[in-house]
């Protein structure tokens, strides 16, 4: 400890394409957790992967040895898929948000698909194409087996980078070549035509007790199919929370999410996105490292349950030092 302060490393930036946003993330924990109880320390991870601790370059050995506790405030690749948490686990830091497996689970769509399907939760239909596939003909193979239009993305990655729309052969063929050309694997999802609707879930120290928070329903300007990258950091969505969704269904993905959190294991807190339409209920995927820039859906969600960010981020850092 410092000064009797806990000493908090907020851990932001990476070397996945959500850097920007993990700056803005890691800047508002940075600003917003209570400075009487907390010796906050920067921990910067470049594009490149050099690590820096206040400005100053340094090992991951020299930057954990220097903190009581990680602020996990990666986003994507490296961040999000149980890669730092390794060193974290490695190091027997605590750190905030879920643990390698659950982490890596959420992060790729496919296992997390699996996962909900195996629980018998509702999800899009799927396929994946990998790197050295003959695409075309995989592409025509799920052609004959799912109607268009299809949802194409990347199998790991977050803030709807490089997601797409597909509605024929060629539209299809480009979008997963597209995605091939960064990526190791792309998805091809089944479009379901509904409302796109969050559902934040927040452990209580009360274990195992879980909090649903407010829910919130996305609505995209009537030009866009979905909630795009651009749409999304542009600021050109409606984001409402709480969410006019009718009561009962609103329970039912409450539950939905917080059943599945357990399932995978999640812990602290996530996100699970959901689309509601006239066939049902489905689940899209979890989040377990949600964002906190000016256009992300958590610092909504709070606001609409009345908490602040600095007893939002209190709590969070509590529950990761097991308190």
């Amino acid at each position: 400890m410092f000064n009797n302060k806990i000493r908090v490393g907020v851990l932001r930036g990476g070397v996945s394409s959500e850097y920007e946003v993990s700056l803005q993330t890691g800047e508002t924990v940075l600003s917003a957790l209570p400075t009487d109880k907390y010796k906050t320390l920067d921990i910067l991870i470049t594009k490149d992967g050099q690590w820096h601790l206040n400005g100053f370059s340094a090992n991951p050995a020299q930057v954990i040895n220097s903190v009581d506790v990680i602020f996990n405030a990666l986003h994507g690749q490296y961040g999000e898929d149980g890669k730092v948490q390794q060193i974290f686990e490695m190091f027997k830091i605590p750190y905030t948000g879920s643990a390698v497996v659950p982490s890596a689970i959420s992060m790729n769509k496919g296992l997390a698909k699996h996962c909900f399907g195996f629980h018998n939760t509702k999800t899009p239909k799927s396929k994946t194409i990998k790197i050295g596939d003959n695409v075309s003909a995989e592409i025509s193979a799920l052609l004959d087996t799912l109607p268009p239009p299809y949802i194409v993305k990347p199998i790991s990655g977050g803030s709807s980078v490089l997601m797409v729309v597909a509605r024929n052969f060629d539209e299809l063929l480009r979008a997963t070549n597209n995605i091939l050309e960064t990526n190791q694997v792309a998805l091809v999802e089944e479009y379901i035509q509904g409302r796109e609707v969050t559902c934040a879930i927040v452990d209580s120290l009360e274990k195992p007790k879980l909090f649903p928070l407010p829910l919130l329903e996305i609505i995209t300007p009537d030009n866009d199919e979905i909630f795009s990258y651009d749409t999304r950091y542009k600021g050109e969505a409606t984001q409402m929370s709480p969410a006019n969704i009718e009561k009962n269904i609103a329970e039912q993905i409450r539950q939905i999410a917080m059943d599945m959190y357990k399932k995978i294991g999640l812990r602290h807190y996530a996100t699970a996105d959901f689309i509601v339409s006239p066939s049902g209920i489905y689940l899209l995927e979890f989040n377990s490292l949600p964002g906190f820039s000016e256009f992300s859906a958590m610092p909504k969600i709070l606001k609409a349950d009345n908490l602040g960010l600095d007893e939002f981020f209190d709590h969070i850092v509590t529950c990761a030092l097991g308190k």
